[in-house]
């Protein structure tokens, strides 16, 4: 007769992590069969299992893993990765046991309450750590009061920078989370029982949230922040809206409905439906842009490295920029590389002659959307990289449609102007001669507004 004799292991969850409840349900259960494992399900919200958990970490000096957490004999495997990678390999090799037991759990009386800043990502994993062990904390250390703040709303982020400053947190440390600030203490890791002697140490002569001052104190930043982002951004959109492409087919349209004898009438209805499209569209796919700039930003590595390559690819455009410039300077506009390829440009001429032979307001408007998605090519040089910087800027991200909204507004301008001038009988001749007379310094000014966001984005977007 042969005996089997079973494994021991604890693992640490959260009921409210999915992740967590996938390995204990899914993954856990035909190993356990295979391999006899007797495993030990300990919730962390449970004050008793959160601190048996960090004194096994204190043990190896193997801290602040990602739940969920499973400790077998002398290891213990951090996340769901290395516990669906690591598992097995260690019951085939075999593993000796190791006797873990609750240890009698201590609460502790502050003479003084101790304020602490917490700043955290609620989609950040390590954040989610770090929240059980927060909670354990207040739990066992009475007058220790915690102040959480979700980096991505309000001024947040700004308010975080401004406490960092304050403490003196290095350049290459700050905005990151999760981060607990407790007085002139800053903490990225629940390492061993650093917290524990923070609180033991304040707890004498009490720490106050002096982060409330410094809130009334950065509102004045936060609105300077504001005003220059709107003019920025309103700058950004009317360069972007006196870019040539965009011109040359709204043009083109009105003189290609004139020659087919639509009545002044509809010609006002057309370019109003035509300009009310490209708002739109611009505005529509302003927004997307945001939410995957939004989603990078979340990820710290991701983000920084993102960053930084559209910084330099933003500083390669501000190259291209100036040299446009000195081309069109000497007259040779159609050289010009930032422009609309002439294969994108006849499919905006395509969809014009396609949609201008039907009625009014559907065909107009399809026009616009269509005319707009073929132009990004060329106008999205200027809009992605702004809307980068409205992103990675403290104080306007939160007020991340506002700025399309005035973005747009401002880039669907010169397109008014233009049309009102069709309108009236301004002749292509005309409209193109004064076109080509106004590339010289929007090409310039192009040139200083990509220096601007490409030295910005490179050095500061994160």
């Amino acid at each position: 007769m042969i005996f089997l004799l079973s494994i021991r292991a604890l693992f640490f969850y959260s009921p409210e992590c999915s992740v967590c409840v996938e390995i204990k349900e899914k993954f856990l259960p035909p190993v356990i069969k295979k391999y006899h494992l007797e495993v030990e399900y300990l919730p962390v919200d449970t004050p008793e299992n959160m601190q048996l958990l960090m004194e096994i970490e204190k043990k190896f000096q193997d801290y602040d893993n990602s739940l969920p957490v499973m400790v077998i004999g002398s290891h213990i495997l951090g996340n769901e990765r290395e516990i669906a990678q690591k598992l097995v390999p260690l019951l085939e090799r075999g593993v000796e046991e190791t006797e873990w037991r609750k240890g009698k759990r201590e609460r502790y009386v502050l003479e003084h309450e101790v304020h602490a800043a917490y700043f955290y990502n609620p989609r950040c994993a390590e954040c989610d750590r770090f929240e059980h062990g927060l909670r354990y904390y207040e739990r066992t250390y009475k007058g220790f009061r915690v102040h959480r703040y979700n980096l991505y709303e309000g001024d947040n982020m700004a308010l975080l920078e401004a406490i960092e400053d304050s403490i003196g947190v290095p350049e290459k440390e700050r905005l990151l989370v999760p981060v607990l600030i407790v007085d002139k203490f800053y903490l990225f890791e629940l390492k061993g029982d650093t917290l524990g002697k923070i609180l033991e140490f304040l707890g004498k002569k009490g720490a106050s949230p002096f982060w409330k001052r410094l809130e009334k104190g950065e509102e004045s930043i936060i609105e300077r922040f504001k005003t220059f982002g709107v003019l920025g951004v309103a700058f950004a959109g009317l360069l972007d809206g006196l870019n040539p492409c965009a011109f040359a087919t709204i043009i083109f349209l009105v003189t290609y409905l004139s020659i087919r004898g639509r009545r002044r009438e509809e010609l006002l209805s057309c370019g109003a439906f035509f300009i009310l499209a490209v708002f739109i569209t611009y505005f529509l796919i302003g927004v997307f842009l945001f939410r995957i700039i939004h989603f990078l930003s979340s990820m710290k590595i991701a983000s920084i490295i993102f960053y930084r390559i559209l910084g330099a690819g933003t500083l390669v455009l501000a190259a291209l920029s100036l040299r446009d410039f000195y081309l069109a300077k000497s007259g040779r506009v159609e050289d010009m590389v930032l422009k609309l390829p002439e294969a994108m440009r006849e499919k905006a001429k395509e969809s014009i002659r396609r949609y201008g032979k039907a009625g009014v307001i559907l065909p107009s408007f399809l026009m616009g959307f269509f005319v707009s998605l073929f132009e990004f090519s060329c106008t999205g040089q200027v809009y992605f990289p702004t809307i980068a910087y409205v992103s990675s800027t403290p104080g306007l991200r939160t007020r991340a449609i506002f700025f399309l909204l005035v973005y747009n507004l401002c880039f669907i301008l010169p397109l008014v102007f233009v049309f009102l001038l069709a309108y009236a009988g301004t002749t292509q001749e005309r409209m193109n001669s004064l076109l080509k007379r106004n590339v010289v310094p929007v090409k310039f000014l192009t040139f200083l507004l990509f220096l601007f966001f490409g030295i910005y984005l490179l050095f500061y977007g994160s």
